[in-house]
């Protein structure tokens, strides 16, 4: 199992434990995002522990790129301002000689804060909300790595944080268009083993190297706020169904 699929399984496993049964009363939401990750400059870390000891750091000028991604959750029908999510989302981050491909998952837990509240609108007209919870990154990395050390071309699985904040405009009763801000971190560990046994154990593998790139992302996603119906802008702003 690749780690694209790895993602798409814990993910689903963790919408299974956080969306029971009981819940089925509850306001649903189904968002499907796109938009864009700013360019950073980040610090990629070599080590090599054997057969020499060896130690690097690489400065990465990471462009900017696109994201896409999907969210469900529900609002509670006791209390409305409370809401829980998980979110399914993909980008890459491309540089001079590297190229990481991310794939995370994370579990949100939501507030918003009903505005504008009238008849036609019972949740309110205008939605701020903010979310935030832990995330499970699953990436590859392609990096050229500098000095005599090997290239990098290894996946890992990592848990972050992720932090959102957002803001919804229902212009009719069954719509809304909303757009997001997200900002995502972790640090990446790259592992080299090699078998100190002939029959390979966990016990008798040691880490020859560890690559470690931290990657913290600004993101600027706009969602739908609902079913998504259609793309509007190149900033994605979406028209959604509630």
């Amino acid at each position: 199992m690749n780690w694209v699929s790895r993602s798409m399984v814990v993910c689903g496993i963790i919408g299974l434990v956080a969306f029971p049964p009981t819940m089925a009363s509850a306001e649903w939401f189904v968002d499907l995002y796109g938009g864009w990750t700013f360019g950073e400059n980040r610090p990629v870390i070599f080590e090599q522990f054997e057969p020499t000891s060896i130690s690097a750091t690489k400065q990465l000028q990471f462009d900017a790129s696109p994201t896409i991604g999907i969210r469900g959750g529900y609002w509670s029908r006791n209390l409305a301002s409370l809401g829980l999510a998980v979110d399914l989302s993909y980008f890459e981050r491309k540089a001079e000689e590297a190229k990481l491909q991310v794939t995370h998952c994370s579990a949100l837990l939501m507030l918003r804060w009903p505005l504008f509240v009238n008849d036609e609108f019972p949740r309110g007209k205008l939605q701020p909300s903010i979310g935030a919870g832990p995330a499970l990154f699953f990436s590859h990395a392609s990096i050229d790595a500098p000095t005599s050390l090997a290239d990098l071309n290894k996946s890992s699985d990592e848990l972050g944080f992720d932090l959102r904040a957002g803001l919804a405009w229902q212009v009719h009763k069954a719509f809304a268009v909303s757009s997001e801000y997200r900002f995502t971190d972790v640090t990446s560990n790259y592992r080299s083993t090699r078998c100190t046994e002939s029959v390979c154990t966990t016990a008798s593998t040691v880490t020859t190297s560890l690559t470690k790139v931290p990657l913290i992302t600004h993101d600027r996603p706009s969602h739908s706020h609902r079913h998504t119906l259609l793309d509007v802008s190149r900033m994605i702003w979406l028209v959604s169904k509630q």
